[in-house]
């Protein structure tokens, strides 16, 4: 047994020995409320973990034991979300609107024959999102939907935190760079952190973004002035010094990419990617002879 189930299973008899068999509603209300918590905040963090059956399983528990519970509801529909499950997020929505004004026009909006399951995820994850839209919230909920396989979704939340960022650099940076890396929207990358360098600039980091942005798009002589200026300024960085080393391989500078790729990997040992680039250079430079 795991360790959090046997926290949860010494919980609820804990509970059974102190309010007793009374039969008393208002403790069972209690008990119950107690257990589904439990049973969310295990799921939780098994889809922090991306173990999402098992999350899935978890918030299927604390569903069913307070089925009528909008509270309840309301922590579910985002998880449910995160988890790709569009149906049972939806009937989670609905039901914690019951008794919030505010998420009644999202669950109106569920019900529109134009809503797939993509659109349906992404309107349930913007009703929870609480406002003022706080585009740092709007990026971890980018992040954990682009984690849950739901790119379209976390396209849309990135664009509006954006909307809400106005024009803070490093929100601009941060959508950007995500945009680059992920390889979607490259245009709009480009547009996003060329903005951001514009408003904070010098800055390595936003280099860095700049010059990933360019190199994703194919521009690599446009890339490398970035991405050099990014690796002196930070040296230290192995992300910046490992897209670095990318550049420098597409340019056919072998010798100088296994260098970067080599610093990524002394900066930081868990850059399984910097590695994987080091071993195969290794293997295709020249090897010296011997006499």
């Amino acid at each position: 047994m795991s360790g959090s189930s046997h926290r949860r299973v010494w919980g609820v008899a804990l509970l059974a020995a102190l309010l007793g068999a009374s039969g008393c509603g208002a403790l069972e209300d209690l008990r119950t409320s107690l257990v589904a918590n439990r049973y969310v905040a295990d799921g939780t963090e098994k889809l922090a973990a991306n173990r999402l059956p098992e999350a899935v399983e978890e918030f299927d528990r604390a569903q069913q034991l307070r089925r009528n519970d909008p509270k309840l509801a309301r922590l579910l529909a985002l998880r449910y979300a995160l988890v790709r499950q569009a149906g049972k997020a939806a009937w989670c929505l609905a039901a914690a609107a019951k008794e919030d004004a505010d998420l009644r026009r999202y669950a109106e909006a569920l019900k529109r024959p134009d809503s797939d399951d993509s659109r349906r995820i992404s309107i349930i994850i913007e009703a929870l999102t609480p406002p003022p839209r706080r585009p740092e919230l709007l990026i971890k909920c980018g992040l954990d939907a682009k984690e849950a396989g739901q790119t379209k979704v976390a396209i849309a939340l990135l664009k509006k935190a954006v909307e809400a960022g106005d024009d803070n650099a490093m929100v601009l940076n941060d959508v950007g760079y995500m945009f680059a890396d992920w390889g979607v929207e490259l245009d709009e990358a480009l547009r996003l952190t060329k903005q951001a360098d514009a408003l904070a600039p010098n800055r390595e980091a936003i280099m860095d973004s700049v010059g990933w942005a360019y190199y994703r798009k194919g521009m690599l002589n446009e890339a490398l002035p970035y991405l050099e200026r990014a690796a002196q300024k930070a040296p230290s960085s192995a992300e910046i010094r490992y897209h670095l080393g990318m550049l420098y391989k597409q340019l056919g500078r072998r010798s100088d990419a296994v260098r970067e790729f080599a610093a990524a990997v002394r900066n930081d040992q868990k850059l399984t990617r910097a590695k994987d680039e080091l071993n195969k250079l290794s293997w295709e430079l020249p090897q010296p002879t011997r006499g």
